[in-house]
């Protein structure tokens, strides 16, 4: 049993084989020798998330005269509601008033974080409402698409390698003296379930969705000719072909692999993979001949060696967006201690808090052209030397030099041209002449009877320039591609503040990019700057009102017409409601007229006017969604001398 599995005996097969024969093809004049190997992978993935419930712990707020039922709140939050000082100070009706928001706010922010919903004691008993807190006045609100659940992401992945090598040589003997050597190569390979390290991705908190998949398709062909000429000469002339296909992918077994990458660190990585995806092929001519010659005591050999490199490759490095989220502050939210000397200050969000709140503290993003091509010219000349010097002692030495014809680049350009200017940096990398590589070294018998032998060598050695430099110092110094980093400021401030661009708001989908007085999110009123922004807010999801439906507590059905909504702004419903509850129609934010549902009644022995919201059905999913049946300032409800949800509030609070 795997200690980090959460399943009992996790899948773990491997099964590596192999066959090779080999053979003559005609006696004495032609052979054959063929192998095959294979290499099969079924294993298991283990994540180490969920462990500890993410550090919350489920808290009964009756405890402190709060409706909310139980919430899941980290220890110091519930040090902090239980704290006698704070429960003394909540005569005072506007810290109470803080104490409930932060209570809600925390609540709220722990169930969008783990399952994707509000904790149902803050919903009036419905399931499955959902929105982000700190801008969500009336849940159920929008939530993009691509945000996934930490719940979604526990548990154990599968790990599969799939991997053949393919091997074919035939030798054919021309004549006594020339040989001819043919052999092909093929290795397919494919791996899933990927766990990568880079950007501080630890592993076990990486999810199925954050691991990445790998194909590779290689061949390679040798054709080599050598020819014996007399009694001191050989000349071997080989010629290679090579193609190396690489593909490294996000994981596509899930949808979730494509998503952007979320990091929260000491709890959970998932999402897009920010290396995904890669693809390279890499194709290589080689020429070389080596002549050798046998001269009295001395071995001689010299030749030369050319390759012709093409390549093309497209990387891509964030280009699927990577959140940051770490603890936020209270501070920052607004919750401020007023009295210092006596009370504790309000805690921190802890990460997944932040997250469920949707509060990251960077967001990045690749874009631009992630893709080059270019070619590369090694060419090599050695000579070298053994030298039998006596019985007991040989030398060797030699030279070698190298030279690299390195592709030429078009010149930096837009933001990337003044930084090369101030830094004083050079595109590419420069042709080196002077690679001359000197060689020595020999061998000694003391006995002469070979018994002993003492060695020594001394060398000179240059390697090749990396060809991924070649590459990022093109396509990803910023002439082509970049990144753009935004960090996680605040809400919307403002119609046509800048900074209402930033990591929050993007998260959250908010309209950004639409410029109207109206809208107190837009990053800026013209027109065609809201258009050459590029963001795409993803927009709420048409529903159709669905007759039979119930309203909340039990009351009889309700009759709707079919006209559709959006973003819960309702048009024209009418509903056939039961004695008790009075009916008005109100104006919305928008100019559209709704009916909002309202019921006397009392709780904790103070009466209130409460919204009631409606239930209706996604038409693809079935799945019931929340809608407010009021006016779009949000449900209010008054408990004991606490008003649970204000009227117009960006998030749940207290009021008397």
């Amino acid at each position: 049993m795997n200690p980090f599995s959460t399943v009992k005996d996790p899948a773990y097969t491997r099964v590596q084989a192999g066959v090779a024969f080999g053979g003559a093809l005609k006696k004495d004049k032609t052979f054959y020798y063929f192998s095959y190997e294979i290499t099969r992978r079924h294993e298991t993935g283990f994540s180490s998330i969920g462990q500890d419930n993410f550090g919350l712990q489920p808290f009964d707020t009756t405890q402190v005269g709060m409706p909310f039922g139980t919430l899941q709140l980290t220890p110091s939050q519930i040090g902090f509601l239980t704290n006698p000082s704070v429960l003394a100070a909540e005569a005072n009706p506007a810290f109470a008033q803080e104490v409930g928001k932060y209570a809600g706010l925390a609540g709220a922010s722990s169930g969008m974080a783990v399952n994707g919903y509000w904790p149902t004691g803050m919903t009036g008993g419905f399931a499955g409402v959902a929105g982000f807190p700190t801008s969500c006045a009336a849940p159920p609100c929008f939530v993009p698409g691509s945000y996934q659940t930490l719940a979604s992401q526990m548990g154990n992945f599968p790990v599969f390698e799939g991997t053949s090598l393919y091997s074919l040589r035939l030798d054919h003997n021309i004549s006594t003296s020339n040989r001819l050597m043919l052999r092909a190569n093929v290795s397919p390979s494919t791996v899933t379930g990927i766990e990568v390290s880079g950007q501080d991705q630890p592993f076990g908190q990486n999810a199925y969705s954050r691991t990445s998949e790998q194909t590779y398709r290689d061949v390679a062909g040798t054709v080599q000719d050598t020819w014996s000429i007399g009694t001191n000469k050989v000349n071997e002339f080989r010629f290679q072909y090579a193609r190396r296909g690489l593909s490294y992918f996000y994981n596509t077994q899930i949808p979730g692999g494509s998503d952007p990458a979320v990091n929260i660190p000491g709890f959970a990585y998932f999402g897009r993979e920010p290396y995904s995806y890669i693809q390279r092929v890499e194709t290589r001519y080689q020429f070389t001949d080596n002549f050798s010659l046998s001269v009295g005591r001395h071995n001689m050999k010299f030749g030369a060696d050319v390759n012709y490199l093409p390549l093309t490759a497209t990387f891509t490095v964030n280009y699927g967006g990577v959140y940051d989220f770490g603890s936020f502050a209270a501070g920052s939210l607004g919750f401020v201690n007023p009295a210092p000397d006596s009370l504790p200050n309000f805690p921190d969000l802890s990460p997944v808090q932040s997250y469920g709140a949707g509060l990251p503290g960077s967001f990045v993003q690749g874009l631009g052209s992630p893709s080059d091509k270019f070619k590369n010219i090694p060419i090599g000349v050695f000579w070298q030397d053994s030298w039998r010097v006596n019985p007991k002692l040989t030398l060797n030495y030699g030279v070698r030099y190298d030279v690299e014809i390195p592709p030429k680049f078009k010149q930096p350009q837009g933001l990337a041209l003044p930084a090369y200017r101030l830094l004083g940096l050079q595109k590419g990398i420069q042709t080196d002449k002077n690679n001359i590589q000197p060689r020595i070294g020999l061998a000694f018998d003391p006995g002469g009877d070979g018994k002993t032998v003492i060695r020594a060598s001394y060398g000179m050695f240059f390697d090749h320039p990396l060809l991924g430099l070649y590459f990022l110092g093109d396509a990803s110094d910023g002439s082509s591609s970049g990144q753009l980093a935004f960090a996680g400021t605040g809400l919307c401030s403002g119609a046509g503040s800048p900074g209402n661009l930033n990591g929050i708001t993007i998260f959250q989908g908010l309209p950004i990019n639409q410029p109207s007085g109206a809208n107190p999110c837009a990053a800026t009123l013209n027109p065609a700057t809201a258009t050459a922004m590029g963001y795409l807010p993803r927009s709420g999801t048409r529903v159709r009102a669905q007759p039979g439906l119930q309203l909340q507590r039990g009351t009889s059905p309700e009759s709707a017409d079919q006209r559709q909504h959006d973003s819960g702004r309702f048009d024209g419903c009418e509903f056939q409601c039961r004695t008790g509850i009075r009916r008005k129609c109100v104006e919305s934010l928008h100019g559209q007229r709704m009916w909002s549902l309202t019921e006397r009644r009392t709780l904790r022995g103070c009466v209130a006017d409460e919204f009631l919201p409606t239930r209706w059905i996604e038409p693809l999913s079935g799945r019931p969604v929340l809608k407010p049946g009021g006016s779009p300032a949000g449900w209010r409800t008054v408990c004991g001398a606490r008003t649970i949800y204000s009227a117009g509030a960006s998030r749940p609070g207290l009021q008397c």
